[in-house]
């Protein structure tokens, strides 16, 4: 290859490649405690996976270490380069988004492929590129990375150890419903964030509601979006709680927080869910608006007896949450409440298919929301009542139907 004026920046190149690689293995050994605890590993499976882990990049670098320079010396060091380099690129994007042990096991896998030709494909083209008096010099230039990596990987390991949760890449992709699937059961719960509507009923219990949400056979994914009023410290405080849980990658992406809620993303989460969630605290609710427009979209409702729920439900529209006996804990017994009916009958006749794969039940449940909420729930009907009781019996001056308040 003919040497030209721009050798000097591929051997940087080559260096800054080698310095990330090498900055990646000095600070994985930091973080595996994390890692593991991120992916739930039991006591027992962390010593063996993490071991695993730590050891799968020597895998893939052995590999291609081994052909790497017959790849160099057969297509030349810039194609060689090039491939490995788009290797490394996607294993280092995918490896940031790993949600169980296999994937990271298979990304640091990958890692190891895409750098095993860098050191034949750097020797040959420092040969090709360099003259002789130059290459002892490049060499050692690009070595350099190597202590330099395991110095700065410690001290990265150790400042990203401080950040907390939310600031981490994974989090925040998480949190955005990135990894939300169109074949589960989604869940919409879109409103003001105000204590009494309890957005965080449903984390009442982490673990069972990790267990649903993530069944592989039966997966739900719930999406949250709202805003608390500027003056309201408690709805704010819940709001952060409920975004930490989006942000908890044990919980594999299914749950996600939408942020700058407003009038255009409502519309669309009432038409694109499956299940409507209302949870206000009986009797805070006044009417509960959001679960009307998805029920005449033909999305089925799950709520306390509040607000048009106590009026609109009547068995086959939904779901409804009875009301705690007197003197009970009645979030407990509501989040109890909760979890039986999403784990006996909400996910059970969801995916419970014919053999076109349609959800019959589901469907009929559908249809029994839409026409509900349409007999009952609308602009006319209440124009029509207006009208007829009150309005035309005020024009005859009949005004029998009329009761104003005595005090």
């Amino acid at each position: 290859m003919r040497a030209t004026r721009f050798r000097w920046i591929v051997i940087a190149l080559i260096f800054a490649i080698t310095l990330i690689n090498y900055i990646d293995r000095s600070a994985i050994s930091y973080a595996i405690g994390d890692i593991a605890r991120d992916l739930q590993f039991s006591q027992h499976d962390r010593n063996i996976y993490s071991g695993f882990i730590l050891s799968a990049f020597s895998i893939g670098y052995m590999l291609t270490t081994l052909f790497g320079g017959i790849f160099a010396d057969r297509y030349g060091a810039r194609v060689t380069l090039f491939w490995a380099a788009l290797i490394w690129s996607l294993a280092s994007g995918l490896t940031g988004l790993a949600v169980g042990f296999t994937m990271l096991a298979g990304m640091r896998i990958l890692l190891g492929v895409a750098e095993g030709p860098n050191f034949p494909s750097m020797n040959r083209g420092i040969a090709d590129w360099l003259s002789s008096r130059e290459r002892a010099i490049a060499l050692s230039n690009s070595l350099v990375a190597v202590p330099l990596a395991l110095a700065i990987g410690a001290l990265l390991a150790m400042v990203t150890s401080l950040l907390p949760l939310g600031l981490t890449v994974q989090a925040l992709v998480f949190a955005a419903g990135t990894l939300l699937s169109s074949d589960a059961l989604t869940i919409g719960f879109a409103r003001r964030f105000a204590t009494y509507k309890r957005a965080d009923l449903v984390f009442r219990d982490p673990d069972r509601l990790r267990r649903l949400v993530t069944d592989p056979r039966h997966p739900v994914q719930i999406i949250f979006a709202g805003k608390a009023h500027p003056a309201d410290e408690p709805g704010k405080a819940m709001l952060q709680r409920v975004y930490s849980y989006a942000r908890d990658p044990s919980f594999e992406g299914r749950i996600a927080f939408l942020e700058d809620y407003e009038m255009h993303m409502a519309h669309r989460l009432v038409q694109g869910v499956d299940l409507w969630l209302n949870l206000p605290r009986p009797p805070m609710e006044a009417c509960g608006t959001s679960g009307m427009k998805a029920a005449l979209n033909g999305i089925p409702q799950l709520g306390t007896q509040d607000g048009w729920w106590a009026e609109g439900y009547d068995g086959t529209n939904g779901w409804l949450l009875p009301l705690p006996p007197e003197g009970a804990d009645a979030d407990q017994h509501d989040a109890e409440q909760l979890y039986a009916l999403l784990e006996t009958q909400v996910v059970p006749l969801f995916y419970g298919r014919d053999d076109r794969g349609v959800p019959l039940g589901w469907v009929d449940r559908m249809k029994h929301a839409m026409h509900v909420a349409g007999r009952r729930f609308t602009v006319r009907r209440a124009m029509r009542d207006y009208t007829e009781r009150y309005y035309h019996a005020a024009a005859c001056g009949d005004g029998s139907g009329d009761d104003p308040p005595t005090g």
